[in-house]
C-alpha cells in the first residue's frame, strides 16, 4: 500500500486511490484479464458498451463514434 500511496503523491492523485489485488471490484465491471482501461464508456442504462487501454488512434476514433451514436440514441 506504501508503494500505492507514494506513486499517488507522486503523481498529484487528488482522489482516494485502493487496491484491488485480485480484481474482484474491477471483476464487477469487465473482464478480470482485459487490464487496467483508461476509457470506459457506459450507456443510459448503466452497462459498459466500450473499454479501452492506453492510446490507440483507431480505439480513440471508435470512443468517439459511440459516444455519437450513444448521444444519437442508437441502439446496440
Amino acid at each position: 500500500m506504501e508503494v500505492v500511496l507514494e506513486f499517488g503523491k507522486k503523481m498529484g492523485v487528488t482522489y482516494p486511490m485502493a487496491l484491488d489485488p485480485n480484481a474482484d471490484i474491477f471483476g464487477l465491471y469487465a473482464h478480470k484479464k482485459s487490464g487496467i482501461t483508461r476509457n470506459v464508456i457506459i450507456d443510459k442504462n448503466g452497462q459498459i458498451v466500450l473499454l479501452t487501454r492506453l492510446f490507440e488512434r483507431n480505439e480513440f476514433n471508435e470512443m468517439k463514434e459511440m459516444i455519437n451514436r450513444l448521444i444519437e440514441g442508437q441502439k446496440f
